[in-house]
């Protein structure tokens, strides 16, 4: 979410490459913009005074080109899509704001016809069953049981081991250098950082080694690190990475969702969890991530990104068993038959 509001009358810094400042005569030109990105949720224009010309020599002129509507205004612009909330209240000079949201907007458009966006609008019906999943809902609230967590933890500990390799694979695989460094950043990432947050719980929680071991690697979680590895080994480099980004970009999205719900008072024993994966380092991430994906798609030929949607589906699916099997603590049918 893109939120700025300067003083009135100030002009809006050439450096905040993300901010969206619009000139008042140009509001039906943002519309017609607005409209082919999602669903325009608000907008108004409020007059401010006059600025005085030693601050805004054109404003005069500007003026006239916005039959009356003098000086600076203030916008404000409210813009959905399945993948985005945008608010902007902008104070903005008359003139000059049609350049700027012309940036903004065309990158988000970027954004919004690129292959990550397809996958996503193609596995909408799973996003939206993760969000309801039992699992989040009581996590949300802080009302998960303990012993539904841990045995998630654990799982998640363990898949963190496959899908760190995995990552170092991609990053073997990568055609660009920074790609290479994001996924071996990644990957290390995923042992390393987010390992620290597992053992944190595990201290909370006051388990020992021994407890942790008494539980057994679930089959899904066998299976989402083996599909992971298997395509790491006989996929292409954009499957692999259409594999991998629904682990990112999952959670990300189920985080920032249940982040929405906390508030200050809200003693939730998950909160922890909830700040890491909602926070805007992670948001990076995913943007960093679906970019990579974009590019790869692009290079593909359509069968190849056929075999990319078909991954990313796939994963998503896991993504979904992955919750489902913590909240039932799902064990190996076969095990009394050993």
């Amino acid at each position: 979410m893109s939120t700025g509001r300067p003083d009135a009358g100030v002009l809006s810094s050439e450096e905040d490459s993300d901010e969206l400042a619009v000139g008042a005569g140009d509001v039906s030109d943002v519309l017609a913009e607005v409209s082919e990105l999602g669903v325009l949720l608000a907008v108004g224009v409020v007059p401010l005074p006059q600025a005085d010309s030693s601050r805004a020599p054109d404003a005069p002129s500007a003026a006239r080109k916005t039959k009356g509507i003098r000086g600076f205004v203030m916008l404000t612009i409210s813009v959905a899509s399945p993948c985005w909330v945008t608010t902007v209240q902008w104070t903005c000079d008359l003139r000059t704001g049609l350049r700027r949201h012309r940036e903004l907007f065309t990158r988000r458009k970027a954004i919004m016809t690129g292959f990550s966006h397809q996958a996503w609008q193609h596995t909408v019906k799973l996003q939206h069953a993760m969000s309801v999943h039992p699992f989040n809902e009581e996590l949300a609230t802080g009302t998960l049981s303990r012993e539904r967590f841990q045995f998630y933890l654990v799982q998640d500990a363990r898949y963190l081991v496959g899908f760190g390799r995995a990552l170092a694979a991609a990053a073997a695989k990568a055609p660009e250098v920074d790609d290479v460094a994001f996924l071996a950043g990644a990957a290390r990432e995923a042992i390393v950082i987010e390992r620290e947050m597992h053992e944190s719980y595990f201290k909370w929680f006051r388990l020992s080694e021994i407890d942790l071991a008494d539980i057994e690697t679930s089959p899904t979680c066998v299976a989402y690190s083996s599909f992971l590895l298997a395509t790491a080994h006989t996929g292409s480099y954009g499957e692999l990475l259409a594999a991998l980004l629904p682990c990112f970009w999952v959670y990300q999205s189920v985080g920032a969702g249940i982040l929405t719900r906390q508030s200050p008072e809200n003693d939730n024993p998950y909160r922890p969890w909830i700040d890491t994966y909602a926070g805007d380092e992670f948001e990076a991430t995913v943007r960093t991530g679906r970019d990579a994906l974009d590019r790869a798609a692009d290079a593909a030929g359509e069968a190849t990104r056929e075999k990319m949607l078909a991954a990313f589906t796939r994963a998503c699916e896991y993504e979904w068993m992955f919750w489902d099997s913590a909240y039932r603590q799902e064990g190996w049918p076969t095990a009394a038959m050993r």
